[in-house]
C-alpha cells in the first residue's frame, strides 16, 4: 500500500508574542479508529510520557488548534520562508547574522539519550 505524504508548513513568528507552544513541545498522534486511540507524546529531560486520558488529549488538541490559529497560513509561511532564503542567498556569508552565543570554546558532551550510530544529541557545558 502506498500512502501519500502531506506536510503543512506554518510559521509562528516571534512577533506574535506568547502562545500555547511555550508550555512545552508535544506530538499528537492520531490513528485510524481500528488501530489505536489518539496518543500525546511528551519528551523531556525527566523522561518520556505517553498520554491517553481524555482530559490530556483535549488539552493538547486545544493547544494545537491555538498554535494553528496563531501561526501564519501555509501560503504566508511559504512566502516568508522564500523571502528569507532570497535574503540569505543575496548576502555574502560574512554579512549574515552571527550566532547569538559563541560556543566554540565550550566543552561538549553527549546526552544520555545519544546513540552510537551517529544519531546523537550533544550540548555545550
Amino acid at each position: 500500500m502506498v500512502m501519500a505524504k502531506q506536510v503543512n508548513l506554518q510559521i509562528l513568528p516571534r512577533s506574535h508574542g506568547s502562545h500555547a507552544g511555550l508550555r512545552g513541545a508535544f506530538t499528537l498522534f492520531e490513528f485510524n479508529e481500528d488501530v489505536h486511540s489518539p496518543v500525546v507524546y511528551v519528551e523531556g529531560q525527566a523522561g518520556n510520557l505517553y498520554l491517553e486520558k481524555e482530559a490530556d488529549l483535549k488539552r493538547c488538541s486545544g493547544a494545537y488548534e491555538q498554535l494553528q490559529a496563531a501561526a501564519l497560513s501555509t501560503k504566508e509561511s511559504v512566502k516568508l520562508l522564500g523571502s528569507l532564503i532570497e535574503q540569505m542567498d543575496s548576502r555574502p556569508l560574512e554579512e549574515l547574522p552571527a550566532m547569538k552565543s559563541d560556543v566554540t570554546a565550550a566543552r561538549w558532551r553527549k546526552s544520555r539519550e545519544s546513540a552510537n550510530n551517529g544519531g546523537c544529541v550533544e550540548s555545550p557545558r
